[in-house]
This record gives C-alpha cells, sequence and structure tokens, in this order.
C-alpha cells in the first residue's frame, strides 16, 4: 500500500504506475492540487483502491467539501477503481449527494465505506436511489452515522425489489435505527447478517478483507 501526504506530484505518479498498489491519501491544511487529481482519477486505470483522510482538526471544512466532492465527481467517469474508503470524514449531505450522483453510472466500484461522516435521513435516501442503478457494489458501509428509521427504510424497498447485488450492508452505531427495521435490512440483503454487525464481519472489516487481497499481488 503507497501512503501519501496531500494531493501531491507523489499522489498523481503513484497513480499512474502499472499495476499501482492501493494508496491512500492523508490530508493536512489545503486543497492543492485536487483539481489535477480529480483528471487523473477520472481517468486512471492503474490504481484499484483509494482511501481517503481528512479526519485532522487541522483542515477546514469546507476542504473537507471540496475534496470529497471532486472525488465524488471523478467516480462518474472512473471505471477502474473497485474500492474507495472515506470513512472518517465528516463529509456530509453535500459530498454524499455528489457520491450518489456518480453512483449511478459507476460500474467498477464494489467497496464503498462512508462509516463516521455525519450522514443523515437525507444521505440514505440519496444512496438507497442510487443503488436502484448501480449494479456493482456488493459492500456499502454506514456505520457511527446519524440514520433513523425513515433512511434506513429507504434501502428496504430497493434491496427487494430492485437490487440484488448489493449483500453486506452494514449500519452499527446508528441510534436512531429500530430492530425492526434492521431485520427487515438483513432479510433484504443476500448475506442474512444483521446490519448491526454482531453476527458477521463489523464496520469496515471487509473493506481491508478486499484490500488484503489486493495486497497480496504486490508481493
Amino acid at each position: 500500500m503507497i501512503n501519501v501526504n496531500g494531493f501531491s506530484h507523489d499522489a498523481l505518479e503513484a497513480m499512474r504506475i502499472e499495476k499501482s498498489q492501493p494508496l491512500t491519501i492523508t490530508y493536512s491544511k489545503d486543497d492543492n492540487g485536487v483539481e489535477k487529481f480529480k483528471e487523473e482519477l477520472s481517468t486512471n486505470t492503474y490504481c484499484p483502491a483509494l482511501t481517503l483522510r481528512l479526519e485532522s482538526k487541522e483542515v477546514p471544512f469546507e476542504v473537507c467539501l471540496n475534496v470529497g466532492r471532486r472525488i465524488s465527481q471523478a467516480l462518474m467517469h472512473n471505471s477502474y477503481l473497485t474500492i474507495l474508503d472515506m470513512s472518517n470524514n465528516k463529509i456530509g449531505y453535500e459530498v454524499v449527494s455528489e457520491l450518489a450522483n456518480s453512483l449511478r453510472t459507476n460500474s467498477s466500484l464494489t467497496v464503498l465505506d462512508l462509516s463516521n461522516n455525519d450522514i443523515d435521513d437525507r444521505c440514505a435516501y440519496s444512496l438507497s436511489d442510487s443503488l436502484m442503478h448501480n449494479m456493482s457494489l456488493t459492500t456499502l458501509h454506514l456505520d457511527n452515522n446519524d440514520i433513523n428509521d425513515i433512511g434506513a427504510s429507504s434501502f428496504v424497498e430497493v434491496l427487494e425489489n430492485h437490487n440484488d447485488v448489493l449483500t453486506v450492508l452494514t449500519m452499527k452505531r446508528n441510534q436512531g435505527i429500530s430492530d425492526e427495521v434492521l431485520d427487515r435490512i438483513a432479510k433484504a440483503t443476500k448475506h442474512g447478517r444483521s446490519p448491526l454487525g454482531a453476527a458477521g464481519i463489523g464496520a469496515s472489516a471487509s473493506s481491508y478483507l478486499a484490500l488484503a487481497r489486493l495486497n497480496c499481488l504486490w508481493k
């Protein structure tokens, strides 16, 4: 795995290496270079997995929004990235709505982690609506957010009637979701485990397992 600080020249070069390893970007203070990174990600056919870390208190909220939106917009055109980890970035509705829009047309992403991102019912509805069109995403982590029954229920109808591809949906530590709704989601997904994760793979674990399998290719 390659770790880079910011959207520097090193980040661009790391994505351009044939058979590139999974890339982790840790962000610090500003969004310099993010537009060029978006352009590269839009057409990149080497980088299989991307982790974005904006959780530093030094990162202004406006920078988090701009970076998150640019990455989300790039997914509309990218056809190679399979794993995207944007957990712990506090990106909220503005970024998630852009991401949901890109998921409608993206056909490569299989694992998406949006845990701990201030995601509410509006975000949940946008994401569930995108699953009516997306037929590649198999794993979605929405743990430790602000989703209630209304937002969680929006996934049930989609999973029961429109999408049979998503098989892992975790919603641990969303205090507003009742056991009844969680049970309905568990039945709607094919893996048959509670979205609370008590009986199966925990939050982000399937993402890390997928990354581990990718890393084996580079040993």
